[in-house]
């Protein structure tokens, strides 16, 4: 599809736009996103970054280095804290971004919940959509990018 998206921040210092709409989007009930959303799961969209440009202002990144070495990134506007994007330093060829923050988020559809294994309890899941116990390999993210292109 070669539609663009915009999007932006709550306060609406920040805004973006993307390319085309994305292709890959999901539902993460990882307790990363839970605390950084303060939600119960976020829902994502993959993409390449370099399909993302910044129309104004500036993000502000928030790192975060796990036990096995990765770096993970939010970035966020400084003046309301709305979180945009997403992404890890080891697997840079995808970001995520936070479908919400689209000035129409029903331009998407997730495919797939991940990370249930950490989903809260009372989360009612009845949407027929596929529930991957943690994540995918960035390996099969890459390849489901390449499938979509």
């Amino acid at each position: 599809m070669s539609e663009s998206v915009s999007g932006g921040c709550l306060c609406g210092s920040v805004r973006y736009e993307l390319s085309s709409v994305p292709e890959s989007t999901y539902l993460c009930h990882c307790r990363n996103c839970q605390k950084a959303h303060s939600a119960p799961y976020a829902a994502l969209s993959i993409l390449p970054p370099e399909n993302v440009t910044i129309t104004q202002g500036e993000v502000a990144r928030y790192e975060r280095t796990s036990d096995g070495g990765n770096t993970t990134y939010r970035d966020f506007c400084s003046n309301c804290g709305t979180q945009l994007f997403s992404g890890s330093l080891v697997f840079s060829q995808i970001m995520s971004v936070k479908v919400i923050t689209f000035d129409n988020p029903n331009l998407v559809n997730p495919s797939q919940h991940v990370w249930v294994e950490s989903k809260v309890d009372w989360v009612c899941m009845n949407d027929q959509l596929p529930q991957n116990q943690t994540q995918q390999s960035s390996e099969e993210f890459s390849r489901e990018l390449d499938e979509d292109r």
